[in-house]
């Protein structure tokens, strides 16, 4: 039988990582470590849905879809850039396919990739992004071609946990909710579980009042049968509860508290919900409502998107069919439907309507180049402000390039707390100042 996990170490060429550190604009080193991360990290978690329930059947479907989708852009590296580009027709949203494997943690796993392997956490978006199609692609094309059913690939999958366990970087196995630890206390489990169970028989419940009466003579020999398969019971009772756990290692989803929204306040820990909306992005979340009822708005190559009424894309669009407005270094407009996590320059899921706009924009009309500039608003030290807003508005053009719009048509650049659209003594405010706004540089 073929070797997945070589198959899946086999991907990592110093081709794939130069053509991906190109696309990102990070650097080489950086972007295989990324990727030497996120692709075990992503068969962990394939590996955890198989033991949730009717997991295995879930994860055989995904993976024969995948391959179907997707396989085809295995064999090469120009192949697998071709799927962050997302160059091939009818592939699912990489942001939907991560949430399918880890659900609500899907959000919280590009941080930690970013502090492992140096990269901003836009560029590790994208490397999760590719490895959430190739992964499972790869899965399945190996049931394919070993003719697994969902059992016999569930059980091979479980059979590789502690290979992929020892895969990852300690922070982000920490992140699957006990699969690591599942995966460390195996042994010690296995090899006490006969002996804890064999207590259990003579002294039930720890009650020293009751005993068991002993086997009569000759029938002692099916016990040894009797505690086996009893420990081998223990042990998929304890890997299954194990693997169902969805608990938050702190240490982990922490981030360094940026000085845009953390002054005055204590050092943040890990928060316990994954949505990452505090009560301002809650309140500007609710307000999108006030730019009016979802409308299609047609682009020149006969395309549509869906935005409200009063949204900045239809506002952009405008501005860019508008021969009569030319180019100038003062008009900007500010996307309106994004939102970062607080002290983060990772973007919440709730943002990828806007941007799947915004490239279908570019992609509609070709000639247009723009520049993303990211704000914070002003608390704290000016500096550290300044690089948040800059990582912020590199996020927002990494995920337009992972959506196949050429690097050489964007710029990015942070500008602090420059430029306040709100008033900063105001949550709302605030939270309306740490955005990214985009400047068209040329239609």
């Amino acid at each position: 039988m073929n070797n997945l996990l070589d198959s899946i170490k086999a991907m990592i060429t110093p081709d794939l990582a130069s053509g991906l550190a190109g696309r990102l604009g990070e650097n080489q080193g950086g972007v295989s470590k990324g990727l030497s991360a996120a692709l075990p990290l992503v068969l962990a978690g394939l590996i955890q849905k198989v033991g949730n329930g009717d997991g295995a059947q879930s994860v055989f479907s995904m993976a024969q879809t995948a391959f179907q989708q997707h396989g085809s852009s295995l064999g090469s590296s120009k192949g697998l850039l071709g799927l962050l580009s997302g160059t091939n027709t009818g592939s699912p949203q990489a942001g939907n396919m991560l949430t399918s494997i880890f659900g609500g943690q899907a959000s919280n796993l590009a941080t930690p990739l970013s502090s492992h392997a140096g990269i901003s956490s836009g560029s590790a978006s994208s490397l999760l992004s590719l490895a959430g199609m190739a992964v499972p692609a790869l899965l399945g094309r190996h049931v394919k071609q070993n003719n697994l059913n969902a059992s016999s690939m569930g059980s091979m999958l479980i059979g590789l946990k502690d290979q992929v366990m020892a895969m990852l970087p300690g922070g982000l196995g920490a992140l699957l909710g006990g699969l690591g630890a599942a995966a460390s206390r195996m042994g010690s489990a296995a090899a006490g579980a006969a002996g804890t169970l064999g207590s259990a028989m003579t002294n039930p419940g720890g009650d020293p009042r009751r005993q068991i009466t002993p086997a009569p003579a000759g029938g002692g020999t099916r016990w040894p049968l009797i505690l086996g398969a009893l420990a081998v019971l223990a042990l998929l009772f304890f890997f299954t509860r194990s693997c169902n756990k969805t608990t938050t290692n702190p240490t982990t989803t922490q981030t360094t508290p940026m000085a845009d929204t953390t002054k005055g306040m204590p050092k943040p820990v890990a928060p316990a919900v994954s949505t990452g909306l505090d009560s301002a992005s809650a309140a500007l979340k609710a307000g999108w409502a006030k730019l009016g009822a979802m409308t299609a708005i047609k682009l020149r190559d006969g395309s549509t998107i869906n935005a409200p009424a009063n949204g900045v894309e239809s506002k952009l669009v405008a501005y860019i069919n508008d021969k009569s407005r030319p180019v100038d270094k003062t008009t900007w407009f500010s996307l309106d439907r994004l939102l970062f996590k607080t002290a983060s320059s990772e973007l919440l899921p709730d943002s990828q309507e806007q941007l799947d706009n915004l490239a279908a924009i570019l992609k509609a009309y070709p000639a247009v180049k723009l520049k993303l500039g990211g704000y914070t608003d002003s608390r704290g030290d000016a500096a550290l402000n300044r690089r948040l807003s800059g990582e912020r508005a590199k996020t927002v053009l990494n995920r337009l390039v992972a959506a196949g719009i050429a690097a050489n048509r964007l710029a990015s650049e942070g500008y602090g707390p420059e430029h306040p659209v709100a008033s900063n003594n105001t949550p709302e405010g605030r939270q309306q100042n740490r955005r990214v706004d985009v400047r068209v540089t040329a239609k």
